[in-house]
């Protein structure tokens, strides 16, 4: 009988052939990671094989201690493999619908894209990747970064390509690789998607196994890269306009007491994702029953 680690091998093989099998498939995966951006490629496979609908995941004691919520009864953690032990072993996370919040519970800070978002979003990922935002939509300013940060990524880790891709696919590779990041980025920032943008996908089922894990992690690395930077946008906009609230608002309202502090909500990162991204990337081989 198989046990927990080559079950859940038996799953990365199973899971890795069924996003490949069809667009829809390969969209529905991307779906979650875009929601699970700050974990690796093998940990959003995973995420996506057992609760495809997570939308925050972290481990026990993030809940427990810094957020002072409760798993739910009968709740069943996500198993993800834990990379850095010294042999093979699980690690488990609850996404947030899991818990529930306990007396103190700090409040989780999700954040979404609005209209006055925009500018932010579009000077910082003008400042991190270099990309004008002069003259350009948000949605043409993502792009366009997806691009380039897609070709670097390629670039640098040309000769890890060379040997899982066939020259003949290189392009259809590539092609895919920046439109999955495109659509990764559009359903977490809220963007209305157009289906017929990313026929593309289409290639997905054409590609071999190591090849899809190499496709997975290059959106992976390149979503990570510009979400964490929407990310830092948003939530310091709302840092300075809650700031100036509070300017606004001094000579109207009763000051704290002395020792009272305001408590601010940790962010909800407790995703691994490796720098050596391809070295991590699911290169271990699924494990036979």
């Amino acid at each position: 009988m198989p046990n927990k680690i080559q079950q859940y091998g038996q799953l990365v093989s199973e899971t890795m052939q069924r996003i490949a099998s069809s667009p829809s498939q390969w969209a529905a995966f991307l779906s979650t990671a875009a929601n699970n951006y700050k974990y690796s490629y093998p940990d959003q496979l995973m995420i996506f094989a057992q609760k495809p609908e997570a939308t925050a995941c972290a481990d026990f004691v993030f809940w427990n201690k810094r957020m002072h919520r409760s798993i739910n009864a009968g709740t069943s953690g996500i198993a993800l493999f834990d990379v850095n032990a010294d042999y093979p072993r699980m690690r488990y996370v609850f996404d947030i619908s899991d818990t529930s919040p306990r007396k103190n519970a700090v409040p989780v800070q999700l954040w979404s894209m609005s209209d006055e978002h925009r500018q932010s979003v579009h000077q910082s990922l003008s400042n991190r990747f270099g990309v004008p935002s002069e003259h350009f939509t948000l949605e043409d300013q993502m792009a366009r970064t997806a691009v380039k940060l897609t070709s670097d990524f390629w670039n640098a880790n040309r000769t890890y390509f060379e040997e899982r891709i066939p020259a003949k696919q290189a392009k259809s590779f590539y092609d895919t690789a920046v439109s999955s990041v495109i659509f990764s980025l559009y359903m977490r920032c809220g963007t209305k998607i157009n289906p017929r943008d990313f026929h593309t996908f289409e290639t997905v089922s054409t590609l071999n196994p190591q090849a899809v894990t190499a496709l997975g992690a290059t959106v992976s690395n390149v979503s990570s890269q510009m979400l964490r930077t929407i990310e830092a946008a948003i939530r310091k906009y709302e840092q300075e306009r809650t700031q100036e609230h509070e300017r606004d608002n001094q000579q109207s309202e009763p000051q704290p007491s002395a020792g009272q502090v305001r408590q601010t909500a940790p962010e909800l990162s407790s995703g691994d994702q490796s720098a050596a991204v391809l070295r991590n990337a699911a290169e271990r081989e699924p494990v036979s029953a």
